[in-house]
């Protein structure tokens, strides 16, 4: 008796009662990730998931970073390469030589659009768990899903757990017990995230990456904060979180290239921090352009662009183009339609996203609340600057 009564006393106010919470909430969990995987999840349903997948299949099948998805515009940037470089070289090139693809084999091509990371990162998850990729169509309809589309769900669910732990700790530092929870509880409440990780897209890597980025720009502040209040302390673990940035950046960037662009606003905060150091600045830059710029030099040497066949989308975007139709040309415009075209762009984006805002933010309400805390002013500093940073960084984007 005095057992069940001491067990009960530690649940309800010793170090027990977090359970309390947590308990529940792992239920909650289970039950919303068996319902989406079982009775939501009936395969990849969009070109870009199927892209990334077959992309990782063609690493597990050792074909390397190719293609087997032929963008009509992209065929032809590549063909152009290899004309103007049979021109300066004088030795011919074919595009498929003979010896590699003998009669009646598929043709494939380097892929110049993807970037690297999510498709390497769906190979090394193939690798782990082995699935059949050369399933026949009765046992697909039989198991009515793909045999290596099946597992993807459970790669990109694991990294949605990760990100909802990271924002509990960043609302713990940033406010209090209470947040942490609210936010947690918000986050995995959001229908529109557990879409996506019934997807091949990177978007719940991300969430990942960025999220981490972010919680290690909180200790740089801090280690600032510290500092500025006792000389004494040592800036030596900024350098260490800033080190940690710049790899969590460099792996988003080459997750989604235009990524880039959160360099602005994190070259932003470390001016103005407490204990603001330039040094942290050059460590960042150098780091994240040094780990990203063998990918662009990669991509050069194989289409002659380093933005492969992305260069298209740098000059038209999506206003004037849905889908992949942009794709689907023979022909990359020229520089002058850069600069022709480019603020009727950069202001239908902008517009577009918006106007979008809502559904891309997952359609939750306390979204509402961040809009809001622009116009607060946070009695915490770190608070303040992580608040505008993170607006920042919307910005940007």
């Amino acid at each position: 008796m005095n057992f069940i009564q001491t067990t009960l006393q530690v649940v309800e106010v010793g170090k027990g009662q977090i359970l309390v919470r947590i308990i529940p909430l792992l239920a909650a969990l289970l039950v919303i990730g068996g319902a989406y995987n079982l009775i939501v999840y009936h395969g990849l349903s969009d070109a870009q998931s199927m892209d990334n997948a077959q992309l990782a299949r063609q690493i597990v099948r050792r074909q390397g970073f190719t293609t087997e998805f032929l963008r009509p515009q992209a065929v032809a940037q590549l063909r152009d390469y290899t004309i103007s470089q049979n021109l300066k070289t004088g030795k011919p090139r074919d595009l498929f030589p003979s010896d590699r693809f003998p009669s009646g084999t598929p043709r494939i091509l380097p892929d110049t659009y993807n970037p690297p990371g999510y498709p390497y990162l769906l190979a090394a998850w193939f690798y782990l768990i082995h699935p059949e990729f050369d399933q026949v169509p009765t046992a697909m309809i039989a198991k009515h899903v793909y045999s290596g589309d099946r597992w993807i769900p459970l790669l990109n669910q694991a990294f949605l757990l990760m990100t909802a732990i990271l924002v509990f700790a960043l609302g713990r530092r940033l406010f209090d017990d209470r947040v942490a929870w609210m936010s947690i509880v918000a986050f995995l409440a959001t229908d529109l995230v557990w879409h996506y990780t019934l997807t091949a897209l990177s978007t719940s890597v991300l969430m990942f990456l960025v999220t981490a980025m972010l919680m290690c720009a909180l200790e740089i502040v801090c280690v600032g904060e510290a500092c500025f209040q006792n000389e004494d302390r040592s800036f030596a673990p900024a350098g260490f979180w800033t080190f940690a940035v710049a790899l969590l950046l460099a792996a988003a960037c080459l997750t989604r290239l235009h990524l880039l662009v959160l360099l602005i606003p994190l070259f932003a905060l470390l001016l103005v921090m407490p204990r603001a150091n330039l040094f942290l600045i050059a460590v960042l830059a150098l780091v994240v352009i040094g780990l990203v710029t063998p990918w662009f030099l990669r991509v050069n040497t194989v289409s002659g662009n380093p933005l492969g066949s992305n260069f298209a989308l740098l000059l038209y975007g999506q206003s004037d183009y849905s889908g992949n139709q942009i794709y689907c040309r023979t022909s990359i415009p020229s520089y002058e339609q850069l600069f022709q075209d480019a603020s009727k762009k950069e202001s239908t984006g902008f517009r577009w996203h918006f106007e979008h805002a809502w559904n891309l933010l997952g359609s939750n309400p306390l979204i509402l609340f961040f809009g809001a805390s622009i116009l607060h002013q946070f009695k915490r500093r770190r608070t303040w600057l992580f608040h505008w940073l993170l607006f920042g960084c919307a910005l940007v984007l």
